[in-house]
């Protein structure tokens, strides 16, 4: 019997089973009631999480309001005796003598309100200034890298920055802080070594009322005008923003001298770091090259300064290691190289705020591993024997800031015209002489009436470019050039990647048309228009011409277009030049799925700011009639 019933209670419980069916419709109500009830717990605790929640400037308040109100209980308390011992002994005192105690005694309570108000005062701001350590004004955590005590790492101070919550003036506000502007360029610099440079005045009393009147004179930020906040800000729209933290290096890092970075949203510059020996006369009749590299590429800079008479603007990025490194590579090349290196070519560093180089930032020399170079070795082999072949960038995997680096070079620039070009990009001979020849030519006898209307309008002088077989040399003359792309061993710039890039009119006619050696004109006049819209020119031009954003990064492509658009609407003339030209260091580049791929997290984050750019332009530029 027992047997029996056990076997028919599993039959029913598995009959029980069988017919129950797990439906979809049972499982999306279990879901609705469990997302309900999930909703109704988040509601609570987002309205009453201050309730359970304590944060570190809390407690810091109750501490500075529990030690007020003490200082006060104290005082009062001090009172109370005071008052309670003087009607002991007023009661066995006559009526003239009361009077003459109270008089003293109101002057005693004065003389001694001051100094405990004064010590009241004095605690508070010791327990404000714990809280402003730990939190900024918007009460947002301030993070100190605390080094290991040995100084040899540099230390920083992360203030979190929001767009969201923080206004324009509060921005500049935080990026000024101990800034002051530049005498050449009026780029702000934060003076880190300020205590340091107050002049030490003499005994005399005139000097010291100098300094009084001088600290007197002293603005604080927060007094700072709108106006004036705006005329900065807008002196400064080429620096763009990243939506990263905010880093104001320690002076522990930095020893007091004239190599005070300029800092430049997330990276700081240390301009003409190493400069040229021949100075640059601002009134010559000279060119600029600016470009920039990291160090594997500053071997270019020799070819460079051979083919162009002008001054060389050369920024360089170098964070971390790599600062040492690049330095020993410039030392190499002004002690190994042409002689025009040492003499023309001016050298900026660049490096990432977070990753600064591994010294104290004194004189370049002090990075050296060698004073002597042994030219006899090369380049590579030198870096070799001192052991210092190293990519920080690449195995740090920053990304090349090479719009930051363009704008850093073009900014060093004396000299009135320039050409932002690439530091692999070889330009043909003699294109200083040519191009003053024909400005001086057009000035005074042109005849064409409307190339005199257009030079009227904003205007700039594209060179072509070119590329080479990796077997050829590159070539220096037009002539040159034009042997080799009737052979075949040369070819416009980026063929096979982007052959739009490159367009210009009439090109087919230009390779054909050689003119004399020393001449120079205009090829075609030609604007960036809808039909052009991936045509990236170089030319040359001045500081007048916008500045390239900063935002956008060498590994995301697209990097100068923003600043042609930008030229389109502003009515710029491309005045295509007869007889320069630009040509890649040899060797023909190819489209890589490989390389795309590697880069499409880049490329996706240019693409977006390059479309925010161009409606930001648009709205700016409503008025223009220009189809770009």
């Amino acid at each position: 019997m027992v047997l029996g019933n056990n076997q028919t209670t599993k039959m029913l419980k598995w009959r029980y089973l069988r017919g129950f069916r797990l439906d979809s419709h049972y499982v999306l109500k279990i879901l609705i009631a469990f997302n309900a009830f999930l909703g109704l717990y988040l509601l609570f605790l987002s309205t009453n999480y201050r309730r359970f929640v304590e944060y570190p400037h809390d407690v810091i308040n109750k501490e500075k309001i529990q030690f007020l109100n003490a200082q006060t209980q104290i005082v009062d308390s001090r009172r109370l005796m005071n008052q309670s011992s003087n009607r002991d002994v007023q009661k066995s005192m006559p009526s003239g003598e009361i009077k003459s105690l109270n008089e003293l005694s109101n002057v005693e309570k004065k003389s001694e309100q001051q100094p405990q108000s004064q010590a009241i005062e004095k605690n508070a701001k010791q327990v404000g200034q714990i809280v402003d350590k730990l939190f900024d004004s918007n009460n947002r955590p301030v993070i100190q890298d605390v080094n290991d005590g040995n100084n040899n790492g540099p230390s920083y101070k992360h203030i979190e920055e929001d767009d969201r919550t923080i206004d324009e003036n509060d921005k500049l506000r935080i990026e000024m802080l101990g800034a002051k502007p530049d005498e050449q360029n009026s780029i702000i610099h934060l003076d880190l070594d300020y205590d340091d440079k107050k002049s030490d005045g003499s005994n005399s009393d005139q000097s010291k009322r100098k300094n009084e009147k001088i600290d007197a004179k002293k603005p604080h930020l927060d007094d700072l005008s709108k106006e004036v906040i705006n005329q900065i800000m807008e002196h400064n729209l080429h620096i763009k923003k990243n939506d990263s933290n905010l880093i104001i290096p320690d002076s522990s890092n930095i020893a007091p001298s004239i190599w005070t970075p300029e800092i430049r949203g997330k990276y700081s510059v240390l301009q003409d770091y190493v400069p040229g020996n021949d100075p640059i006369d601002s009134s010559a009749e000279t060119i600029t090259l600016t470009t920039q590299g990291g160090p594997d590429f500053l071997y270019h800079a020799e070819e460079l300064c051979k083919r162009w008479d002008g001054p060389i603007s050369l920024a360089v990025y170098a964070p971390g290691d790599d600062f040492r490194l690049s330095l020993n590579i410039i030392y190499y090349m002004r002690q190994c190289a042409n002689k025009c290196v040492i003499k023309r070519v001016f050298w900026h560093l660049v490096y990432d705020s977070k990753f600064p180089p591994a010294n104290k930032i004194n004189g370049p020399t002090s990075f050296l591993e060698s004073q002597n170079f042994n030219c006899q070795k090369s380049l590579e082999e030198t870096m070799k024997d001192l052991n210092i072949l190293n990519d920080f960038r690449k195995s740090n995997s920053l990304t090349y800031p090479i719009n930051v680096l363009r704008n850093v070079a073009r900014l060093a620039t004396k000299s009135k015209y320039l050409l932002a070009s690439d530091i692999e990009l070889y330009p043909s001979v003699g294109i200083i002489p040519s191009f003053f020849k024909m400005l001086e030519f057009h000035s005074k006898t042109l005849s064409d009436q409307k190339l005199k209307d257009q030079l009227r309008l904003p205007h700039v002088f594209v060179l072509p470019i070119f590329e080479v077989k990796a077997d050829k040399k590159a070539p220096r003359t037009k002539e040159e050039l034009s042997k080799l792309f009737k052979s075949k061993d040369a070819i416009f710039f980026h063929k096979y990647v982007c052959d739009l890039c490159q367009n210009f009119p009439d090109r087919m006619i230009w390779i054909q048309q050689i003119p004399k050696i020393d001449s120079m004109n205009v090829f075609r006049v030609t604007r960036r228009t809808r039909e052009r819209n991936q045509w990236e020119p170089l030319y040359i031009g001045t500081n007048n011409e916008p500045f390239y954003d900063e935002r956008l990064t060498w590994e995301g492509k697209r990097d100068k277009m923003s600043q042609m658009y930008h030229m389109c609407l502003l009515n710029y003339q491309m005045m295509v030049l007869d007889n320069a030209f630009l040509v890649h260091a040899p060797g023909i580049k190819r489209y890589s799925v490989k390389d795309d791929r590697i880069r499409l997290e880049y490329i996706k984050q240019n693409q977006k700011i390059y479309t925010s750019v161009l409606a930001d332009l648009r709205r700016k530029f409503s008025n223009s009639t220009n189809v770009c």
